[in-house]
């Protein structure tokens, strides 16, 4: 089991939603690997770092918030922790069949953490996980 911060994602596949309250991601039942909704792989997390699939860095994992690397929060799950006011959840779509998993490469190193910030990620869908 993965630890997010002070949130543990197991069996629970718990989604994380954006700005717009829009399911955006899935998480994997391993705690690590991350889909959008129509099935494909696109992140991974290792310990609290979030990692696009080509091993670049893009932000971490606290109270149940992911945080872009400028500080800015990008999306959130049901039991996020402070950070900005959630808008309503919209309504999760449907699964769509994973991808096969590619091999992945090194991790580049995680940045030092700025100060979280009290606005939105400017890319808080799709192209955060696939920059």
């Amino acid at each position: 089991m993965l630890r997010f911060g002070t949130f543990s994602v197991g069996r629970a596949r718990r989604a994380d939603s954006n700005h717009d309250g829009c399911a955006v991601v899935h998480i994997h039942d391993d705690g690590e690997h991350v889909y959008l909704h129509a099935g494909e792989l696109v992140a991974s997390a290792h310990n609290d770092s979030v990692y696009a699939y080509s091993a670049k860095y893009l932000g971490w994992i606290q109270w149940a918030w992911v945080w872009d690397r400028n500080g800015c929060p990008a999306f959130f799950t049901e039991s996020a922790q402070g950070g900005l006011t959630k808008p309503v959840k919209q309504l999760k779509p449907i699964r769509g069949v994973r991808s096969v998993r590619p091999v992945k490469g090194g991790r580049e190193v995680p940045t030092a953490r700025p100060v979280r910030t009290l606005t939105w990620s400017e890319k808080s869908d799709e192209s955060f996980l696939k920059d």
